[in-house]
């Protein structure tokens, strides 16, 4: 039986992760997993298409696999969408910080039929990042106080897990590298 391959995705605020998956998912390579979030809805932001956004309160009683909370607000993901993605899809994306890579990476290790694919986006320059936080919402603070975490938390340095790096900010190639790292899993 072919394993199901489930990419997490990962790297620091700004990096582009939510933009691979997207990616990813109209291109048809992968099914995004929807997460869920108790930070406020930006405005080209629409609940289920880009993230679940709730209430903290309605984040307390979902079921996660997992969660975590950065910048005062909750995030995770909910048990029902991994469990519907993967029922639907032989790939599916996940977009998780580093906490949540060593967590799946716990969880699913030596799976019988689920295989993980770490794949880790560099950052740009902090300038570069600053002003792509700035563009998508956050306030100059935020994304200031997003690149301080960042640097805090390691985010520019791939976790241990990683089996591919990419920037697909400037790589215009980086889906056919993707694309043909996959393949060559399979």
């Amino acid at each position: 039986m072919k394993k199901k391959k489930i990419l997490l995705i990962t790297g620091s605020s700004g990096s582009g992760k939510s933009t691979m998956a997207q990616t990813l998912e109209k291109a048809g390579i992968a099914r995004r997993v929807r997460t869920a979030t108790t930070r406020k809805k930006r405005q080209d932001e629409q609940n289920g298409v880009d993230y679940w956004f709730l209430s903290k309160d309605d984040f307390v009683h979902m079921d996660f696999i997992e969660k975590s909370s950065h910048y005062n607000e909750c995030y995770g993901v909910p048990r029902f969408a991994l469990d519907d993605a993967l029922a639907n899809c032989d790939t599916v994306a996940v977009v998780l910080d580093r906490q949540g890579v060593r967590h799946f990476s716990e969880l699913f290790h030596d799976h019988p039929h689920y295989q993980l694919v770490v794949i880790y986006l560099m950052a740009e320059s902090p300038a570069q990042q600053l002003e792509r936080l700035v563009k998508r919402g956050d306030s100059e603070k935020q994304a200031a106080n997003r690149l301080k975490a960042a640097a805090e938390n390691n985010e520019y340095e791939p976790p241990e897990q990683t089996d591919m790096v990419l920037n697909v900010l400037h790589d215009k190639e980086w889906q056919k590298k993707l694309e043909d790292f996959l393949q060559a899993l399979a």
